[in-house]
């Protein structure tokens, strides 16, 4: 399932009965575009896992011991419903399909009743967390790298079914690039408001999200927090760094001179939180196909670093545990080439009873540690849970 809250985001789709899964777990060669070509007049949904990343740019990692998701996973689905406030459409081949449509539709939603949050607790203590950043700032003082995104992780329990704990969060959380993926192995929850890419007709977007302040209890307070977004050099810096690297991410496939910067440094309104976001366009080269494009981008400038190579090296040496599919990117192919995927922020992952749930922020040599670390938890917290 995903969801987009208002004119803006992806489409809304639900899918269910895929007929085909496409699991990689990085032996061998990645097969996805041979998986996507066979099924290419389905809708295909699916997640890259940021690990990928090392793979797709040849850097070795050491072993880090976590539940063994897959590094990509996607499924092939011939019956789908995209549907809008006025309308749906359905697209299928097994005449069933239209019943089993209308019998869900029918269904009961959850109600409130019984719902409260839910408490994640810190997998790093902040005596660690202060240490990871002094690394990062010598490396940025020796003149390796520019920018890190460091994150950590959290962890939490609920009774919740992962059906269920998703659409009350997204209640609470409204944003433009949801999505619900379940599996024999795991569910994801998704509520991430940050467009990786989209491709349509050979026309690329892609919207990275740099900057973020809490939202004010009150008007006045509002206004303080968004001046403060606005007016931060530091939070600027980040955001137009990490413009230039999304820049040049899309110029290596990207026909010459059409890459261009549509806003420099809009704001995001989320309920919780405040972004500042740059909104780049490019037209892709047509010996290119939207998967490869994909592909070439992975994993994202904005949740790696500044140069992303470098970036993703000192991740890998600090960050203790993978991060799965938080920070790598869910989306959907669908038949006519048309390709839309998140960076997948605001992510968690239930297994069982267990929830996983990332969270960080770019550090740059201008970066409080404290502020990176409140910010971190402003992050987590802005979807409803509580951090304890």
């Amino acid at each position: 399932m995903t969801w987009r809250h208002g004119s803006r985001g992806w489409r809304r789709l639900i899918s269910f009965g895929p007929l085909a899964t496409y699991r990689y777990y990085g032996s061998g060669p990645l097969q996805l575009a041979e998986f996507a070509g066979e099924y290419r007049n389905c809708l295909i949904v699916g997640y890259l896992g940021f690990e990928l990343g090392y793979k797709l740019l040849n850097i070795s990692t050491r072993p880090r011991p976590e539940p063994a998701l897959p590094l990509a996973e996607f499924k092939a689905y011939p019956n789908y419903v995209e549907f809008s406030n006025q309308r749906s459409q359905l697209h299928f081949r097994d005449p069933t399909f239209p019943g089993l449509v209308r019998e869900i539709s029918c269904r009961r939603l959850p109600g409130p009743e019984g719902f409260s949050d839910i408490a994640f607790r810190l997998a790093i203590t902040r005596e660690e967390y202060e240490k990871r950043l002094q690394r990062i700032f010598s490396f940025i003082r020796t003149g390796d790298i520019y920018q890190v995104n460091f994150t950590h992780r959290l962890e939490g329990r609920t009774q919740m079914p992962p059906r269920e704990l998703f659409l009350q969060l997204l209640k609470r959380n409204p944003v433009s690039y949801a999505c619900f993926m379940e599996s024999e192995s795991a569910a994801i929850l998704s509520f991430s408001p940050e467009l990786f890419i989209s491709i349509k007709d050979g026309h690329i977007i892609t919207e990275p999200i740099k900057g973020t302040r809490p939202r004010g209890r009150d008007p006045a307070a509002d206004k303080r927090y968004l001046s403060e977004l606005l007016n931060s050099p530091k939070e600027q810096a980040e955001l137009f760094m990490i413009t230039d690297l999304l820049r040049n991410d899309l110029g290596k496939i990207s026909e010459i001179g059409s890459v261009r910067l549509l806003q420099k440094k809009a704001v995001r309104r989320l309920p919780k939180i405040f972004h500042t976001y740059s909104r780049i366009a490019a037209e892709l080269q047509p010996s290119i196909s939207p998967l490869k494009a994909l592909l070439s981008m992975f994993p994202g400038g904005s949740i790696s670093g500044c140069p992303k190579y470098r970036a993703m090296e000192i991740i890998a040496e600090l960050e203790d545990s993978p991060r799965g599919v938080y920070t790598g990117a869910i989306g959907y192919l669908l038949p006519g080439d048309e390709l839309e995927f998140n960076l997948a922020i605001r992510t968690i992952v239930q297994k069982g009873r267990r929830l996983l749930l990332g969270t960080g922020g770019g550090i740059t040599i201008d970066s409080d540690i404290q502020a990176e670390f409140k910010e971190a938890l402003s992050k987590a917290g802005s979807f409803g849970v509580v951090v304890e």
